[in-house]
């Protein structure tokens, strides 16, 4: 599940339990071939997916309950699409999930805590929260060229989606 192309559209990254029943990324060539485990389940790593390549498919976004570093449980990671090179860009209290490139992979936008819509730069530093309100804010991704980020949200009791710019 969770299947997203590369820009190229040569690759897929995926989500599956096909070992043990936890979720892990794969990735394939477009054609189903040469399927490539990116993450390994371990006894403190049980998830990993919603993966979303960067502009150029040199690198891959996802969430992932991987332990603790101090409170943080769910983190937001990106790795090579050869299984290389991972990174984890969050360490806040709570969970961060949702993580989405911008068109030009300078940014990524994702949720942190209890349902606020984050930016940061692709490597982790500069994160900014965009959203501040009780209700739950989630999905969130850029539009085209950057400048608004979509997201859904339940703030006005009903589950609608809203658009703000990025600034």
């Amino acid at each position: 599940f969770d299947p997203v192309f590369n820009p190229q559209r040569t690759k897929i990254a995926f989500t599956s339990r096909r070992y043990d029943n936890n979720e892990n990324l794969f990735v394939m060539d477009a054609d189903g071939s040469n399927q490539v485990q990116l993450t390994f389940f371990t006894e403190t790593s049980t998830f990993a997916k919603l993966p979303s390549f960067n502009h150029d498919g040199t690198r891959i976004v996802f969430e992932s309950q991987r332990g603790t570093i101090g409170n943080s449980q769910w983190d937001i990671y990106s790795i090579n699409p050869d299984g290389t090179g991972e990174t984890r860009l969050t360490t806040a209290f709570g969970q961060d999930t949702d993580p989405s490139f911008s068109s030009d992979g300078s940014k990524i936008v994702d949720v942190s805590g209890i349902g606020e819509i984050n930016i940061m730069n692709s490597d982790g530093t500069g994160q900014t929260r965009l959203t501040n309100n009780p209700a739950s804010d989630s999905q969130p991704v850029f539009s085209p060229d950057g400048r608004k980020i979509a997201f859904y949200s339940d703030r006005d009791g009903d589950s609608e989606l809203y658009v703000m710019n990025v600034d």
